[in-house]
């Protein structure tokens, strides 16, 4: 059974656990944050035409305050649109997205000159609606109804999780909780002990949050949802099985060290993603893959690597950020956008100003020279990217305040 530290408020992480307990999973709660409700005083309504919820604590938050159902409430995901309907709330519509997208829901279902648009919230957000509505000719009122309080100290079960040579890794659901995370862990010089962990984190923006080296691997779900955090959690076994079957220990004998790479293994942080996106497709040394089954990949084409000869120009770019996932994290774009740079072997000129930012912001030593040799030789190369995701404001998780 592999253990996992979970760092959410408490509820949040009491239900998530439950799940993790289901897929088999051994949950230690340690919560970094605490929820704690805020009192706005009275909340007009008299102008309001809908509600804009971006969290499941936001839209819990303002059931508690208010008695009426009737105002129409635009949800930014599925989770939290559930969320409203089950507090009794009547018109509810989902964007299935991030803030973007609920912008995008408001403007295209609602008119400016109905009213004002409310937006219950914590204290701190990540997606400025007023800005992303303002010019359309909305007004959005934004309320704080609850605020995250970080822990004062390091909880007792996350020191006893970290010294547990048990431990599997840390779980991240938000940007502030793998910060607060980090600066507690470090306060009390336990941040050597991270070298034999993996951070899996609900989106990229919350690995961006994460500084990579202390980690073992940083993993990111492949959609910011719960569903995909805990598939991800369950990946974990098999890649280590593998990891340990190519003859790479999964945990570094030395604190801040990390774990030792065979020559075939230079991209470790793609593994998971890839045989997660070739369903029936085993992993070497898992126990799918027995005789008869289809022929599992090549370790290094798990891991995003050439099966032979040198390196191109964009394998070797992707490999300087640490691999695939690793990549995508530090320029919080979308996995499936640097796999298909590799797939395509060419890398969007108009991304690499960006790329190279993002090098120097974390102190990656990247050839502009060789950057440039990964422009598409084509135009079908170079070819519209798909839609990038991003993290919503607060991610998907139970509710309640206080």
């Amino acid at each position: 059974m592999t253990r996992w530290l979970v760092t959410r408020p408490r509820e949040e992480a009491e239900r998530f656990a439950d799940a993790m307990r289901d897929r088999g999973l051994d949950p230690v709660i340690a919560p970094v944050l605490e929820i704690e409700p805020a009192d706005p005083g009275p909340i007009d309504l008299s102008d309001v035409q809908a509600v804009l919820a971006t969290s499941r604590n936001g839209i819990d938050a303002f059931a508690r305050r208010v008695k009426g159902r009737d105002l129409p409430v635009l949800a930014v995901g599925d989770a939290t649109a559930d969320l409203a309907r089950s507090l009794g709330f009547r018109d509810v519509a989902s964007a299935a997205g991030d803030g973007a997208d609920l912008a995008e829901l408001a403007h295209a279902t609602l008119d400016p000159a109905a009213g004002v648009l409310l937006h219950p919230s914590g204290e701190e957000v990540a997606r400025d609606l007023p800005a992303l509505l303002a010019p359309a000719g909305f007004t959005v009122r934004r309320i704080v109804l609850y605020r995250a309080r970080p822990a004062a100290a390091l909880p007792s079960a996350a020191a006893a999780a970290l010294a547990d040579p048990g431990l599997a890794g840390v779980v991240f659901f938000s940007p502030r909780t793998a910060k607060v995370f980090a600066t507690l862990a470090a306060r009390v010089e336990l941040t050597h002990r991270l070298a034999g962990l993996t951070a899996v984190c609900l989106s990229p923006a919350v690995a961006q949050a994460l500084d990579p080296s202390p980690w073992r691997a940083v993993r990111i779900a492949d959609r910011p949802d719960s569903p995909s955090l805990l598939a991800r959690l369950s990946d974990f076994p098999a890649e280590q099985e593998t990891r340990t079957a190519n003859g790479m220990d999964p945990t570094p004998d030395k604190p801040g060290e990390a774990a030792a790479q065979g020559p075939e293994s230079q991209q470790p942080d793609d593994a998971s993603a890839t045989a997660a996106d070739q369903p029936g497709q085993a992993q070497p040394g898992t126990p799918g893959a027995a005789a008869g089954d289809p022929a599992a990949p090549h370790t290094e084409e798990i891991l995003g690597m050439p099966t032979e000869g040198p390196l191109t120009p964009t394998e070797r770019v992707i490999e300087a950020f640490g691999g695939i996932r690793p990549m995508a994290a530090k320029l919080t774009v979308p996995v499936t956008t640097v796999q298909g740079w590799k797939r395509r072997n060419a890398i969007p000129e108009q991304r690499h100003a960006d790329i190279l930012a993002a090098a120097k912001t974390h102190g990656i030593a990247l050839d502009p020279a060789e950057l440039a040799r990964t422009r598409p030789a084509t135009p079908e190369e170079g070819a519209p990217e798909p839609a990038e995701l991003a993290e919503p404001e607060t991610p998907p998780g139970p509710p309640r305040v206080g």
